[in-house]
């Protein structure tokens, strides 16, 4: 191969790789637009949003409910919800560090994984005090109908919060394939 076949070659191969880059940009630009939302902006949105319902769900029911449950049981439901909410905003700030446009495949695979552990670790943590807070609420109240009440409220509780575990956990899929 002689010095001018391979300026062609080299040539041939910048213009391919500067067309990769543009189309590359082209479409982190129509990300950053939200013409598109990617995984990882979903799992963000989720992680946001939650982290701005657990706390304030938290506040309702105390304030709700301060009439009824003792000043232990009404700390340890803030506490709950308080502590769900700093999870996920922490979870929410970790997503949104990984940089899609300067990471390269694997070490956006490794932090998602990194954060999919951590979800996984959140939620064993919120369902071990989860149980304590339903001992409270139900010893607090004896009626019937509260306790089945709060036996629908649990059962909706759980399918609405599956379901939004499967839609989080195939986004983490969507970022580590």
């Amino acid at each position: 191969m002689n010095p001018e076949d391979m300026e062609n070659k080299w040539k041939e191969l910048d213009f391919r790789l500067s067309s990769l880059e543009a189309e590359r940009q082209k479409t982190i630009d129509m990300l950053k637009m939200n013409k598109l939302k990617s995984a990882q902006q979903q799992l963000a949105d989720q992680y946001r949003r939650f982290s701005l319902i657990g706390p304030i769900l938290g506040l309702s029911v105390v304030l709700g409910q301060s009439r009824f449950l003792s000043l232990g049981a009404l700390i340890l439901i803030a506490a709950y919800f308080c502590i769900a909410g700093a999870m996920d905003a922490y979870l929410c700030h970790g997503i949104k560090s990984i940089d899609l446009g300067e990471m390269g495949v694997e070490e956006v695979a490794a932090k998602a994984r990194r954060y999919k552990r951590i979800h996984h670790y959140c939620q064993v943590v919120l369902i071990a005090m989860c149980i304590p807070v339903l001992i409270c609420m139900f010893s607090a109240f004896p009626e019937t109908y509260y306790r089945w009440g709060m036996i629908a409220g649990i059962g909706v509780g759980l399918a609405v919060g599956l379901s939004i575990y499967l839609k989080m956990m195939r986004n983490y899929k969507d970022m580590i394939d």
